[in-house]
């Protein structure tokens, strides 16, 4: 894939979200995110970072979902990650069916899925 069609499809990733959430590489937190789940997202975060993605947390959908993880490759593909950590799998399920299509959603409850993640 050519330079150009990768910036492309980063920008079309990158419209579905508003435009507070477009900083790329920052590492957002809540205060009422649990030591869990704020360790699992920081340890996802740099292992996306350390394999060249373009790293966006807490992210906003226009929308008005929000999901934990959106990272973008050097080919523009997307890849969205939830952490759970109070919510159960059949819970997070539910709330990727609202989420972007465009984006390949996968769910992250272990360390050892963080380790496994599709990267």
């Amino acid at each position: 894939m050519n330079k150009k069609k990768a910036e492309y499809e980063k920008r079309k990733i990158l419209r579905l979200m508003q435009d507070i959430n477009k900083h790329e590489n920052c590492l957002r937190f809540y205060k009422n995110e649990s030591e869990g789940h704020a360790r699992k997202k920081f340890k996802l975060f740099r292992k996306l970072q350390k394999n060249g993605y373009a790293v966006y947390t807490e992210v906003r959908f226009k929308n008005r979902k929000r999901a934990d993880i959106v990272a973008i490759d050097k080919y523009g593909r997307a890849r969205g990650f939830e952490i759970l950590e109070t919510e159960t799998i059949k819970q997070c399920e539910k709330k990727l069916e609202k989420y972007p299509k465009l984006i390949e959603w996968h769910i992250v409850s272990s360390y050892e899925d963080i380790e496994n993640a599709p990267i």
